[in-house]
């Protein structure tokens, strides 16, 4: 048989090829090749957030609403910080940085939170957790009360006065821990029973905050003291030149109630002492502050009977202006009972004293009380007292805006005992801020040198 001969073209030959060879090809592996012609993968882009940094790292408990700021990449638009997994107010700047609204209920308490950023588009992303740090604060105990227990009392509660206390603070008592139960950040108790007063001695007490953070505070003395009568007051206020004066006596140690007498000397004329030991009367006329020494002896109920000498000085002036802390622009005063006007507005009156360790100082306002005109049943003043005790620094060591929380605006301060001898002042002021000539008060103080 004949077969005729053909010639193939380069053209035909080269498209032959081709196909045979995608026909190898799609055989080996039996889908589509993701390779790019070059053979290279793409790289492909990762869009969720990363956070790189925050600021601050880190808090105290109970610190103010604060801003948080994050830092890092990707940030979209939208994107919210979340604050242990619950979103907080976010401000976006830009796709490194985001700004957050944290709250002081968010640092309320000890531990570590977890700051995740969240994208909401393209789609849903999160970050990985960054964490922040709240720490205790290191607690400061300025006093106790009472400083004194006589020993062989009944269970009793001890306040601890002080700074920085939190829900976790722990009680040293002679180093063993003791629960607190928490008023506020400056006040604690706790329980002493009768067998921790059942004989005398000193006993030292501070104030631990645990981790993170914390510490533990300074330390104060508790005397658990014998039994024995005493007079607790140490000196007496002065007294101003043909001015009304009142001052209580007081003691302690002994069984109530107490009977006072002149034992030796002579009080003011025009001053008397009565059995409850009240210094009552208008003070003499004077042309130089004198002093007027005497021996005040009270007995108790079992007949225990003890004698202070004290003295009171008569001055030609009253006490001045006042506005702040300080030896030169802080009036000076002691025990006893000061009459004065908030004025001119917005006013503040200071007053300085001097304490020794363990002296009970107690101190109180007395203006929506007072009857300048002759009506009690109408007050005459409307001074919305607010009394504070600052240590030397002019430190708040406590204070006291009503008297009756809602009910009587005047200010007290009760039994607060002094731990170091030393200078200390009392701040009055108006709760509105108000300050008028009216506004007219009368400071009562004791315990003071």
């Amino acid at each position: 048989m004949f077969f005729p001969r053909f010639r193939l073209r380069r053209p035909f030959l080269h498209f032959a090829l081709a196909l045979l060879l995608a026909g190898s090809f799609s055989g080996c592996g039996g889908g589509s090749s993701s390779t790019s012609p070059g053979g290279i993968t793409p790289p492909q882009t990762d869009t969720r957030p990363v956070i790189t940094s925050i600021s601050p790292a880190g808090a105290q408990v109970g610190s103010i609403t604060f801003t948080l700021t994050v830092k890092g990449r990707n940030f979209t638009n939208g994107a919210k910080v979340r604050w242990n997994g619950s979103e907080r107010p976010t401000a976006y700047v830009s796709a490194t940085e985001l700004r957050a609204d944290i709250s002081s209920a968010d640092v309320a308490t000890a531990g570590t939170a977890k700051v995740v950023v969240a994208n909401s588009s393209p789609g849903f992303e999160f970050s990985a957790e960054s964490s922040f740090a709240i720490n205790n604060p290191v607690p400061v105990l300025y006093s106790l009360n009472p400083l004194r227990i006589t020993a062989g009392s009944p269970a009793t509660s001890l306040i601890l006065y002080g700074e920085n206390f939190v829900p976790d603070s722990v009680v040293l008592f002679g180093g063993a821990g003791r629960t607190g139960s928490l008023i506020n950040s400056t006040r604690l108790v706790v329980a002493l029973t009768a067998a921790d007063l059942a004989a005398a001695r000193s006993v030292s007490l501070s104030v631990r905050n645990p981790v993170p953070g914390g510490g533990t505070s300074g330390q104060i003395a508790l005397d658990v003291a014998a039994p024995g009568l005493y007079v607790s007051t140490r000196s007496l206020p002065p007294g101003a030149s043909g001015k009304a004066y009142d001052y209580a006596l007081a003691a302690a140690g002994g069984i109530a109630p107490y009977s006072w007498a002149l034992a030796s000397g002579a009080l003011p004329a025009g001053l008397t002492l009565s059995a409850d030991g009240a210094i009552t009367g208008t003070a003499p006329v004077v042309m130089v502050d004198t002093a007027f020494q005497f021996g005040a002896k009270v007995t108790d109920f079992t007949g225990s009977t003890v004698t202070e000498t004290l003295a009171v000085t008569v001055r030609t002036a009253a006490p001045g202006r006042n506005d702040s802390c300080g030896p030169t622009t802080a009036s000076p005063i002691s025990s006893g009972v000061v009459r004065a006007s908030l004025s001119p507005y917005g006013d503040v009156d200071v007053y300085r004293f001097q304490a020794g360790a363990g002296a009970r100082i107690t101190a109180g306002i007395r203006a929506q009380r007072l009857s300048l005109y002759g009506d009690p049943t109408s007050p005459d003043v409307f001074l919305d007292s607010f009394l504070e005790i600052l240590n030397g620094d002019c430190a708040r060591m406590t204070y006291n805006d009503d008297l009756e929380l809602g009910v009587v605006l005047d200010s007290q301060i009760s039994d607060f005992y002094i731990s170091t001898a030393g200078t200390y002042y009392l701040r009055v002021s108006d709760l509105r801020g108000d300050g008028r000539p009216d506004f007219i008060y009368e400071l009562e103080l004791s315990g003071a040198e």
